[in-house]
């Protein structure tokens, strides 16, 4: 039995070899052409034949017939290994499929989100646009209503000053006059003191009006462009080449109205940069609207005070800052000693109007190094052949609390 298995297998080794070499398969051996598919037969190898041949391309010459029958089974696995290998190693077109599949819906999720999400974002932005127009719109209104009576307030307060000044005029042109030419109709017999006294208390008493009127417009101004105040002015200075600062704070608005708003004017105008400061005396430091080169600032925009403003609630300490002259201005200057008694009532009797006061507006806050160098500068001119030193104001500005 085992001899004619043999002899079985012999042949049909050799039949398997005919079909090899008749079909141009094998390698002359052909131990393993039994389980090749017919497919491979083909003109065109696959890449399973490929991998087939080369698993078994080994040579042995010395093979026997019972040694080819062992040999058959174990190319069989081997292709078979292999052909498992090809067939898990080679993605299937289902799975590729599927993958592709799901990438595309997730590819056209992402620009459904960002698609939705673009228009919640300029809905969003749309709508706070139109919150703020509309709150610019109501901001406009407010502030055309306000320009308005702003304006109607300049108007008033122009024709309260053209009063003034004619007010002025003619109580400087009083002079003692006859009864009958101050007033034909009364009798001759009469006392012209008590008619000069009288007209002399109406007009004072219209003037007073007057000035308060100006204060209460002056106070409203500033607060409508400043706010509440009290108001910071940062002053830059030059004293022989170094450079220093100081901060002036306002007094209260209720207080010299008129003496702030004049002054903050000036310091918006510019009209403090690059100007003089005078050392010439021991007390103050005088500030005038000349610069450097000499020039006077253009009397339209360097105005002074209408009248002397003066509050006994703010008088003239060490550090504060006033109005020289009478009514005041546009000169100021540093109080660097207590100026309470020669810059207050009645203290200046050089001027017409010697029972007024000179105006007392501000305080500095910070800079008490550059008030000791002023002092410094004062004491040096007092020494001096000429009797003056000069130091420079380079800016002015109004900063913020």
């Amino acid at each position: 039995m085992v001899m004619a298995r043999r002899q079985n297998s012999g042949e049909s080794y050799l039949h398997t070899q005919q079909q090899q070499q008749s079909s141009g398969y094998g390698n002359g051996y052909g131990h393993y052409n039994a389980e090749i598919p017919v497919n491979m037969t083909q003109s065109k190898p696959s890449p399973k034949r490929s991998l087939m041949k080369r698993a078994t391309s080994l040579p042995s010459p010395t093979r026997t017939a019972s040694s080819s029958s062992n040999n058959w089974g174990e190319s069989y696995m081997k292709v078979s290994s292999i052909d498992a290998y090809t067939t898990s190693s080679k993605p299937s077109s289902s799975s590729s499929s599927s993958s592709s599949s799901a990438i595309w819906r997730l590819f056209n999720s992402a620009q459904a989100f960002i698609f939705l999400y673009t228009i919640y974002i300029v809905f969003g932005t749309h709508r706070e646009l139109s919150q703020k127009m509309n709150l610019l719109e109501n901001a406009n209104t407010k502030y055309s209503k306000k320009f308005s009576i702003y304006q109607n307030k300049l108007e008033d307060l122009q024709v309260i000053r053209d009063d003034f000044t004619s007010m002025r005029l003619q109580l400087s042109a009083v002079a003692p006059k006859t009864r009958e030419q101050l007033n034909p109709k009364h009798s001759t017999n009469g006392d012209v003191t008590e008619v000069m006294i009288g007209r002399q208390k109406a007009q004072e008493e219209r003037i007073e009006g007057l000035q308060k009127a100006i204060q209460e417009l002056d106070r409203l101004e500033l607060e409508e462009k400043w706010g509440p105040g009290p108001y910071h002015i940062q002053v830059v200075v030059q004293i022989e080449g170094d450079r220093k600062f100081m901060i002036i704070e306002t007094a209260p608005n209720h207080l010299v109205p008129h003496s702030i708003k004049t002054f903050m004017n000036l310091v918006e105008k510019k009209v403090w940069d690059r100007t003089v400061l005078y050392h010439q005396v021991q007390h103050v430091t005088v500030g005038v609207p000349v610069d450097i080169e000499g020039d006077r600032r253009s009397p339209d925009i360097a105005k002074g005070l209408l009248f002397a403003e003066y509050s006994k609630e703010y008088p003239h300490h060490e550090k504060t800052i006033g109005f020289q002259g009478s009514p005041g201005g546009p000169e100021f200057y540093i109080n660097l000693d207590n100026n309470v008694k020669i810059h207050g009532p009645g203290g200046q009797q050089y001027d017409d109007m010697f029972e007024e006061a000179d105006s007392c507006f501000g305080t500095i806050i910070q800079g008490d190094g550059t008030l000791e160098q002023f002092k410094e500068m004062n004491a040096k001119a007092l020494k001096s052949k000429n009797g003056v030193y000069y130091s420079m104001i380079e800016s002015m500005k109004i900063v913020r609390k």
